[in-house]
């Protein structure tokens, strides 16, 4: 029987030994997932109290004690997907957790009758794990973790049920949509890494990964709803306002509480100062014009580094006007990256989660939440493992139990084989000899899959016409398709091992279409500056479209205009200069007046050329008006005639039976002009007349 795992309300922390026992525990944590995967069974209550002993690889020398074993348990692609995680492996003390916990009852009523819960970088979920009690018979979680070994832990401590379920993958690939959430609760990814989310146009938004986690848990959270992250500090004290500015426009600061370096230190093993912030989201977008508040901005604060020597740092407002929010002594030290680095110090024997939850609760107002604008989907995302498309009902006969369970093993198998067909796994030559074998034999005993046999069992099951697809008639005979005996799908195209610009720039077009460059920066491993040289003459900025685009795009089409673009793009930034330099090589040599032949009707013939043009034909004609009607793909022409010259109207440029103005219209029509004569009642075409006039056009 699933359960799911709560901390007991007095436990305080998983770890009071080194880094050499977390690293056992680790090992011990993966050797019991691998035991729960062969057995197929749901973690029991003991088995979980060793799962949650489970800590990541984040802290380095954990990793060293285990390293050895962790290359023979784990196969390459594994071991290479942890490794990669690496940056972000750090989890949250229990303490800490309660106390933001603490703040959260605080913001929301006692009285809400549901909340529907993100966890974005759940880790093993802890956030969860340590839910105030009252709170877990209304609340509907979502549990979102990249790391496939995590995920699968996870799993096994919080099972999907009804109000809960965990979701293996990316943020940036989760099944979340906009004001989905009342809270949104997690310890943010830290690096400076960018994201690929084709979801989120603005690119600023996902430059790295602590930006992108805290302007996407804002736009799925409701408004109204709560927003409450442990990010890295630069969130606040960069230099950079933009993604200040964004947040600010769409939620409120309700507190930011600043955590000294060594909070982290037991449990982690890192040393960074980190900010919690709660913020709620705005019901509606603040207008560009509207004063944003104080915290989107820094100032320079001097403080003494350690040698008595003093230096002004860059620091938030917030700091500024409300020291006692940074829960510690702002210093400088000697850092990793910089000589004199801003840090917060705790005075010697603060209990931090205690002082975090003080400060909390003395910040944050009561009961501000009594209810959200959550937006209610017509049918929450069912993340859990489907139902198959082709169901075998219990109630069902044997035969067609059978039966059924025959075109679940035809279906499954031709999708796969497709996909491998795509991925080129080098497995599709043996998916096509299995299917050629499960095809036989369900022509054997049930006929064909475009039989009255299958088509009645199947009638409105979406699987029909894929299934059907499988055979092409032939001779009024069934037969296979082609896809049992070759390929039918080109394969995607795959990176080589050590990819270049060039490569990441081909699979970004050839998977989206489009040149995406935090992609090709994210694929190739290189950053912007690199890639855009290797680059060079591949890509083009267009300023028109702010968006990169493939030299064979860019430089065709109207080139004058983009020139023209490129230099007032120019102006500000000097590289389209190379721009105007490659549109103006590329840009074909200029018509001669001779050589452009303008046909009336044309559509890139402006309206008061071809009115000038009538007028220089007819001369004393007044135009009153000259009408396109795009919907029905016609010209209209209102003028007085009485002026012209009937030379001009009906010799000149005309004929007896069609006066010029006529064949004007007929023309901007694309309309042959047809004369016809009416003899006996009836209408009869006369050739003659027909032709004068067609020859005038």
């Amino acid at each position: 029987m699933e359960t799911t795992f709560y901390f007991n309300q007095d436990q305080k922390a998983l770890h009071f030994a080194g880094a050499k026992q977390k690293a056992a525990d680790n090992l011990a944590a993966l050797r019991l997932l691998e035991e729960l995967k062969e057995s197929g069974l749901a973690a029991t209550p003991a088995q979980q109290e060793n799962l949650i002993r489970y800590t990541g690889w984040g802290d380095t020398a954990v990793y060293k004690h285990a390293a050895d074993e962790l290359d023979g348990m784990l196969d390459v692609p594994t071991l290479n997907v942890l490794k990669a995680s690496m940056l972000n492996a750090h989890y949250t003390s229990l303490e800490i957790i309660r106390a933001i916990w603490q703040g959260v009852s605080q913001v929301f009523d006692a009285g809400m009758k549901e909340l529907h819960i993100l966890d974005p970088s759940a880790g093993i979920g802890h956030f969860r794990s340590l839910e105030p009690t009252a709170w877990r018979a209304i609340s509907h979680w979502l549990e979102v973790e990249l790391e496939p070994l995590t995920a699968k832990i996870l799993g096994h401590l919080h099972s999907n049920t009804d109000q809960a379920r965990v979701y293996a993958g990316g943020f940036e690939e989760a099944p979340v949509q906009a004001g989905q959430f009342d809270l949104v609760i997690s310890n943010i990814p830290f690096g400076q890494y960018p994201v690929v989310d084709h979801g989120i146009k603005d690119k600023r938004l996902k430059g790295s990964i602590h930006d992108y986690f805290l302007c996407k848990a804002i736009e799925v959270a409701a408004p109204g709803g709560l927003i409450t992250i442990i990010t890295s500090r630069y969130t606040l004290d960069k230099k950079d306002d933009y993604i200040r500015r964004w947040v600010a426009r769409r939620a409120e600061l309700l507190a930011a509480v600043r955590l000294p370096q060594n909070t982290f230190q037991k449990n982690a093993g890192t040393q960074v100062v980190t900010d919690v912030l709660f913020l709620q989201k705005r019901e509606r977008v603040l207008a560009g014009d509207t004063p944003l508040p104080d915290w989107v901005d820094t100032t320079l604060l001097s403080l003494e580094n350690e040698k008595g020597e003093v230096y002004a740092v860059p620091v938030n407002k917030i700091y500024i006007q409300n020291p006692d929010w940074a829960l510690g002594k702002p210093c400088l030290i000697q850092g990793m990256y910089a000589a004199n680095e801003y840090t917060v110090k705790a005075d010697e024997g603060v209990d931090i989660p205690t002082f975090l939850a003080e400060k909390l609760l003395q910040i944050l107002p009561e009961n501000l939440i009594t209810s959200t604008q959550r937006v209610v989907m017509a049918e929450e995302v069912e993340i859990g493992k489907p139902e198959h498309i082709i169901p075998v009902p219990a109630k069902a006969s044997l035969r067609e139990r059978k039966q059924r369970e025959a075109l679940r093993k035809l279906y499954d198998l031709a999708r796969a084989l497709l996909q491998s067909e795509i991925t080129a796994n080098g497995q599709a030559e043996a998916l096509r000899a299995r299917l050629n074998e499960a095809y036989d034999n369900y022509l054997l005993y049930y006929g064909a899959l475009t039989g009255k046999n299958t088509q009645k069992l199947l009638k409105g099951n979406p699987a029909l016409p894929f299934l059907r697809a499988l055979e092409v008639q032939s001779g009024g005979y069934p037969r296979k398709a082609a896809i049992f005996q070759h390929n039918t799908l080109r394969s995607q195209r795959v990176l080589p091992s050590a990819p270049t610009a060039k490569d990441a720039m081909l699979l970004s077009l050839d998977q989206y279409g489009e040149i995406d460059l935090d992609f090709i920066l994210q694929a190739s491993g290189l950053n912007e500056e690199e890639t855009l040289m290797a680059l060079k003459d591949l890509i083009y900025k267009d300023p028109i479209l702010d968006a990169w685009q493939p030299a064979n795009l860019y430089l065709s089409g109207n080139i004058l205009e983009k020139i023209e673009a490129a230099k007032l793009a120019a102006e500000n930034e000097m590289v389209f200069e190379e721009n105007i330099a490659a549109l103006r090589e590329a840009m074909p040599k200029p018509l001669q007046p001779g050589e452009i032949r303008a046909r009336l009707g044309s559509g890139w013939i402006p309206t008061e050329v071809i009115e000038a043009f009538i007028m220089h034909l007819l001369e004393g004609i007044k135009i009153e008006s000259i009408i396109y009607i795009p919907d029905l793909g016609s010209w209209k022409i209102k003028a007085n005639i009485w002026p012209v010259t009937d030379f001009l109207l009906y010799s000149e440029w005309g004929t007896e039976r069609r006066s010029a103005l006529d064949l004007v219209l007929s023309s901007l029509n694309a309309q042959t002009p047809i004369v016809h004569d009416t003899i006996d009642d009836k209408r009869v075409l006369n050739k003659d007349a027909t032709i004068a006039a067609q020859a005038k056009l």
